[in-house]
């Protein structure tokens, strides 16, 4: 070999050296912007979304979703890469690979595929391997604080040029991927202890108040129940059922509030699961005000066409709070007058799903719009004061809102947000 030859050599071989370096400082930048984006982001959703755009772009991966196991113990794919084409908030099913994924979780390694249209362990994406002319998944934990919370996956076609990433890089994408699962838990955490020990200051604070409600609807059903006793043994049979009619509805009212109390000093975790929306809120409505005239219901078709992530319970009682706090402001309309419209709305570009209740009743001052959120602040004689501060509670355990938007001679409109 000749001088020259050989310092061409050298020279071609440092360049390959330095192409290395500058491809690997080039991904390490990658990753400290995706860093940055998370820091900057705080809605936990977004963050999902850039983790998996972005190993998509860096790793030339054609298709890329992160599944996580929710409070139920399901796994949920929470994000997807291209948008739209994962079945995002889907229940992961034994039918769809579930038992693969707890192996997976279960030894907490990252499992190649290097054949999916013939290897068995995903046969359920046989028909996705086709599909998309897969020729490669990687499956790979994601681990917070040494508990794995769910898994990445990357889907790579023949038709996308795969990017060669060091293993501790793509360890490093993982754990930003769980880094910001992991940190949502945590405020969550300690959100909900926030709320309950605010919520035990409360009831003490309005320990006597409570005390004092509980006796007199207990003295109501006890006391007619008495008359209706002693109508009984007199043969007056017509004020036996008044009387025992009216200790039923004595009974219902302390039913109400004794659930109402529950719910507000006892939350239980949210339990999120794809749910039709309009049709939860209509049979909620349907049940609760039943024949009462004025009442409509006004559904978004849109909203038919997908599922919600949300806790049906929570969410129906959120909505028969408020259905039930409209018939007590329109009390004194009349029932020719009144008018009650429960309606839901998907509003694609804010990313979420609005229910508002809207009624004719009374109006309600601007400066009472906050307080009546209060827990145990009411107007009506029959009020608990725990109706709106549950509907309110349960819509920010699902990181919406709940508030009144407007309150006219013409209507009151109360409304809910959920995020999608």
């Amino acid at each position: 070999m000749s001088g020259l030859e050989a310092v061409a050599m050298t020279l071609t071989t440092h360049k390959e050296k330095v192409d290395y370096m500058n491809k690997e400082l080039d991904l390490i930048k990658a990753v400290v912007a995706i860093a940055e984006q998370l820091i900057t982001s705080r809605d936990y959703r977004k963050s999902l979304e850039i983790i998996v755009n972005s190993l998509s772009q860096l790793t030339g991966a054609a298709r890329s979703c992160i599944m996580i196991e929710n409070q139920k113990g399901e796994f949920v794919i929470k994000a997807g890469c291209p948008t739209g084409g994962h079945g995002v908030n889907m229940v992961v099913t034994p039918a769809i690979g579930e038992n693969f994924l707890r192996s997976v979780i279960k030894n907490g390694e990252m499992v190649v595929i290097d054949n999916p249209r013939e290897d068995e362990r995903v046969e359920y994406m046989r028909g996705l391997a086709y599909t998309y002319d897969l020729a490669k998944i990687l499956f790979i934990p994601l681990t917070y604080h040494g508990d794995t919370i769910g898994i990445l996956a990357l889907d790579f076609s023949r038709g996308h040029e795969e990017v060669q990433l060091p293993a501790d890089l793509v360890g490093m994408l993982a754990n930003l991927a769980a880094g910001a699962i992991g940190s949502e838990y945590e405020r969550r955490r300690n959100e909900a202890k926030t709320m309950q020990a605010e919520r035990a200051c409360v009831l003490g604070r309005n320990e006597a108040d409570l005390a004092h409600k509980f006796r007199n609807a207990l003295t109501i059903v006890v006391g007619y129940a008495r008359r209706a006793e002693k109508a009984h043994k007199a043969k007056k049979y017509r004020a036996t059922r008044e009387n025992i009619e009216a200790s039923l509805r004595g009974a219902e009212e302390l039913e109400v509030f004794t659930n109402d109390l529950l719910r507000f000093a006892n939350p239980k975790e949210v339990y999120p699961e794809p749910v039709r929306l309009n049709a939860l809120i209509e049979e909620r409505v349907l049940s609760t005000v039943g024949d009462m005239q004025g009442v409509e219901i006004i559904l978004d078709p849109a909203l038919s066409e997908i599922f919600v992530m949300v806790d049906p319970v929570r969410i129906g009682f959120a909505t028969i709070d408020l259905v039930r706090n409209a018939e007590q402001e329109t009390e004194e309309v009349a029932l020719e007058d009144r008018r009650i419209v429960v309606t839901t709305k998907l509003m694609r570009r804010k990313k979420c799903a609005v229910i508002t209740c809207a009624n004719n009743g009374k109006i309600i001052p601007p400066n009472d719009w906050e307080t009546i959120f209060s827990p145990f602040y009411t107007t009506k004689s029959g009020g608990t004061g725990l109706g709106l501060p549950n509907v309110r509670q349960s819509a920010e355990l699902h990181g919406g809102t709940a508030r009144v938007v407007m309150s006219t001679t013409e209507q009151t409109v109360f409304e809910i947000t959920l995020p999608l």
